[in-house]
């Protein structure tokens, strides 16, 4: 008779319940041996499939206590130990655990109850009860011992070992490793793998990065084969370069290490998903911090995970102390203070410590920054003490000791010594100047400055995800503008110059290496289709067409009337959802230098001057702090007018004056009856008087000789319609051609390489509220000899196909734009609503397009001064120019002004003056001021 093969764990459970121990009594090997090679591969089973393990190791349980074989049903108990472990459910973990013990000895297997008061470690240890797991594995340990049992009781020492680490109890953690290891065979690669990275974490917890980082490496060699096992290593080695300050691979790790363990493991996607909050934390993505501890302490509450809802909270004390919240962060940070202290987490108190001490700085309790700082630094990690001392430092400086600083600040940098931890290099870096500027060294503070620029922008570059890049520049641009200050406190005309770069180098970023194509823009970081991508941006596309069907956008009335609030959310969980998407894509497929060969550079001081046209004044708005400042070149001449206002004065100017513009709303209002027009002047003047008049009091050369100004606003100007503001005499219109751009270098880039067409493309789409646009697209294709899609052909997919081979693209159609998700805004074609997205993937080559349609050219602003809305859309596009308007404007005042600029442009005006021209006809006929002065030019001359 045949011998039948041992009998598998798959073959096991395809029986019945009653068929299971017939088959077990019939393997070869003996019932015991088989249960217990049944046991062993439900607990590697728990390491991939922690689910299945549990179904799988109770039917082995089952089964072992119905055959009476004690000791094997323990070791089924064993495996379910470990899986309820990889599942988070850690009170039903040490509940298997202690059952299994309680047979194991009762079968008079000593071994066997070892073991499982072993595996019960872990969970008693996440619940914080450390005390209760470091006796039970000592116990444990020596039995095994005494038993010859060395590999287990190595086994033992690893489990001690990470209860030592959660308790900061490095020197402990280490020794318990090094007798792990050295019970270990080196053929056990499996357990080898998991000492391995268990020392990882023990050297990482003393900043000890280059030593860890090779551990994790060899643990990542010898787990070969135990993929959720590599995911935990991979976890590591995010947190790891996360604290190097390598963000861009550390955002890339978290991504490939979420996605393996979400569904497999929460309880290690909960700790994963808080290592990744820190990281972004670090990132300066605050709220996608807060979102991801969050949603980890959630988890980690749910599942008693102490020590994880500790670092949690941790995470969220630091993004709400970003967004300015401190008493909620304070109310966090003691939170994670006493669950820490609570379970004897030393570091994790260490780390709540220094939050506080933080929190009291921003408080201006320099007194008690340093008592908390004192008390962070007890047998501190290198790391934590040096941030110790830059809170000491810059607790002296609150107080005017700037000697005192200086040595606290010199002795945080001796603790950095050879760690490479980039992100802490910038902030010691950025408070070491502080100290020099404090003691009159301004040479040095400006070298200090430079060198923590330079280190930011290395950094930037090595970000994958563009959302990600942008938020690390916003995140950081404290330095940028100490750094322009102090080059412009110098005042030679090199320093202007190198003020103005670095003043770019903080201003829309992303936008420039978009608009330049530094950096190819797609959805799917991979450059292949994306299911899930697919199927958010059809739930998107489904969204704006309720949207269209609602009568939520009913025409002008409807635009002012606004979006249904449940659409809005829908709407926004759904961008959100895709931004996540595609950052975490850019992240996972990022090169492995980085992106820095990728990225453009900004434009020099002497590089703009040079491709400025003759006649043109660059004025460049910059706020450092509350300062707002403008830089200007003329001429090949640069300067810059400091202190033109400070505070919020300006925007509130702005906020004012664009309330007067938006308020006619009736066809008199609009056609020049005298409607607010006296608040209007006002506000023109006083706006000029702040942003305009200084800056031209100390350049009367571009009052004098300049015809036209390249105006690159920052944050509320870009709302300014810059052609109104009046000196009481002539408005700014009446002066000057007016064009912006969002930096001087998409002002004046290098000279284009791209092949550009020559053709022309008028798409127009009339209804009830905007009559007149089926003339206003007639006339313009006449003047242009352009392709005209009008009407029922005027759709996104005929636009789609047109507007790559057009050169000038003129659309007049509803627009809309929504100030709480700029992504949400877009235009209105025969077909439904283009939005956003869908605007980004047109692919244009146009030197010119003009938006006639409402508020085309309004933006949200954010950090950074990077822009949000349908012109930057278009921008991004591959629009050179864009014609855009500021707020609603009526059919009539559009034709006029459309019609005219399009006869300008023929006649072969540029773009500029083709404008200025259009507009000073409108002010001849009288026109009221919101009927003019909407639209802008904006992007490269």
């Amino acid at each position: 008779m045949t011998e039948q093969p041992p009998l598998e764990l798959e073959a096991f459970m395809s029986l019945s319940p009653s068929a299971r121990g017939e088959a077990v009594r019939d393997d070869a090997r003996g019932a015991m041996a088989a249960l217990t090679a049944l046991g062993d591969a439900c607990e590697r089973l728990a390491a991939g499939s922690p689910k299945d393990a549990v179904r799988a190791a109770r039917a082995v349980e089952e089964t072992a206590r119905a055959l009476g074989l004690g000791s094997a049903a323990a070791r089924a108990g064993r495996a379910l130990v470990a899986a309820h472990a990889y599942l988070g459910e850690l009170e039903q973990a040490i509940a298997c655990a202690d059952a299994a013990a309680e047979i194991a000895q009762a079968s008079g297997d000593a071994v066997e109850s070892a073991r499982a008061r072993v595996a019960s470690m872990h969970a008693l240890a996440k619940l914080g009860r450390t005390a209760e797991a470091i006796a039970r594995g000592a116990a444990a340990r020596d039995t095994l011992a005494a038993a010859g049992r060395m590999d287990l009781a190595a086994r033992a020492e690893l489990n001690l070992a990470n209860v030592h680490k959660i308790r900061g109890e490095s020197a402990e953690a280490l020794a318990a490793l090094e007798r792990a290891l050295a019970g270990v065979a080196p053929e056990d690669r499996a357990a080898r793998g998991t000492i391995l990275n268990t020392l990882g974490e023990a050297l990482l917890q003393l900043d000890r990065l280059s030593e860890a980082m090779r551990a994790f490496d060899d643990a990542d060699a010898a787990l070969e084969g135990l993929p959720l096992a590599r995911t935990i290593v991979l976890g590591n080695k995010a947190d790891l370069l996360a604290r190097q300050g390598r963000l861009g691979e550390s955002i890339a790790a978290f991504a490939r290490a979420a996605e393996a363990a979400k569904g497999v493991a929460p309880g290690h996607h909960a700790r994963l998903l808080i290592e990744e909050a820190e990281a972004l934390a670090t990132l300066g993505a605050a709220r996608e911090a807060l979102a991801a501890a969050s949603e980890a302490l959630e988890v980690a509450s749910a599942r008693g995970l102490r020590a994880e809802t500790a670092r949690a909270r941790l995470v969220r004390a630091r993004t709400l102390a970003a967004a300015a919240r401190f008493t909620d962060a304070d109310g966090e940070a003691m939170q994670a203070l006493a669950i820490s202290s609570e379970i004897g987490d030393v570091r994790g108190r260490r780390a709540a410590t220094l939050m506080r001490a933080e929190l009291a700085l921003r408080a201006a309790e320099p007194a008690r920054a340093h008592e908390l700082a004192r008390e962070a630094s007890e047998d501190a990690s290198p790391l934590d003490r040096a941030r110790a001392r830059a809170i000491a430092a810059e607790a002296h400086l609150l107080e005017g000791d700037a000697r005192a600083a200086r040595l606290a600040i010199d002795e945080a940098f001796a603790c950095t010594k050879d760690l490479g931890v980039r992100t802490v290099e910038i902030d010691l870096t950025t408070t070491a100047a502080a100290c020099a500027r404090a003691l009159g060294e301004h040479d040095e503070s400006q070298r200090l400055l430079a060198a923590a620029v330079e280190t930011a922008e290395e950094l930037r570059a090595t970000i994958g995800a563009e959302r990600h890049r942008s938020t690390f520049t916003a995140s950081r641009l404290r330095v940028y503008e100490e750094l322009a200050l102090a080059e412009l406190e110098r005042g030679d005309r090199a320093s202007l110059a190198r003020a103005f770069a670095t003043v770019e180098r903080a201003r829309s970023r992303q936008l420039l290496e978009t608009i330049l194509r530094a950096v190819e823009r797609t959805d799917s970081a991979a450059g292949t289709p994306d299911d899930q991508l697919a199927l958010l941006r059809a739930q998107l596309s489904e969204l704006h067409a309720r949207l269209a069907r609602d009568g939520s956008d009913g025409g002008a009335e409807g635009v002012r009337r606004g979006i249904a609030p449940a659409l809005l959310d829908a709407m926004r969980r759904t961008e959100r959802a895709i931004d996540e998407l595609v950052t975490a894509r850019q992240a996972m497929h990022a090169p492995a230098g980085g992106v820095s060969p990728l990225l453009a550079r900004v434009e020099e001081a002497a590089a703009v001057a040079a491709r400025l046209a003759h006649g043109d004044a660059l004025i460049a708005y910059f706020r450092a702090g509350d300062e707002l400042m403008a830089f200007t070149i003329f001429e090949g001449e640069i300067a810059c007018s400091r202190a033109l206002v400070f505070g919020g004065e300006v925007d509130e100017l702005v906020e004012k004056l664009l309330f007067q513009l938006r308020a006619p709303t009736d066809g008199a209002a609009r056609d020049g009856s005298p409607v607010g027009s006296r608040a209007i002047a006002w506000f023109s003047r006083a706006l000029h008087d702040r942003v305009l008049a200084p800056i031209l009091g100390e350049r009367p050369d571009i009052d004098a000789r300049a015809t036209r100004l390249v105006v690159v606003p920052f944050g509320a100007l870009h709302a300014l319609p810059f052609a109104l503001l009046s000196d009481g005499k002539r408005h700014l219109i009446e002066r000057f051609e007016i064009q912006t751009a969002p930096s001087a270098s998409i002002a004046c880039p290098a000279a284009a390489t791209r092949s550009a067409p020559d053709g022309a493309l008028v798409v127009g789409v009339a209804d009830a509220a905007a009559p007149l646009i089926g003339e206003e697209v007639d006339e313009i294709a006449a003047i242009s000899g352009a392709r005209l899609l009008k009407g029922d052909a005027a759709t996104r997919g005929a636009l789609r196909d047109a507007a790559p081979s057009a050169a000038m693209i003129h659309l007049a159609c509803h627009g809309r734009f929504v100030p709480s998700l700029p992504a949400a805004s877009g235009l209105r074609l025969a077909d439904g609503w283009l939005p956003i997205r869908d605007i980004l993937d047109l692919g244009l080559a146009a030197d010119l397009v003009v938006l006639s349609g409402c508020e085309t050219g309004r933006h949200a602003v954010d950090a950074g001064d990077e822009l949000s809305g349908i012109a930057r859309a278009f921008h991004a596009a591959g629009a050179r120019r864009l014609v855009t308007t500021l707020w609603s404007v009526r059919d009539r005042s559009a034709l006029r002004l459309a019609t005219r600029f399009h006869r300008a442009l023929h006649a072969g005006s540029r773009p500029s003056r083709a404008l200025r021209e259009s507009t000073l006809a409108l002010i001849a006929e009288s026109a009221h001021p919101s009927c003019w002065a909407p639209f802008v030019l904006s992007g490269s001359i």
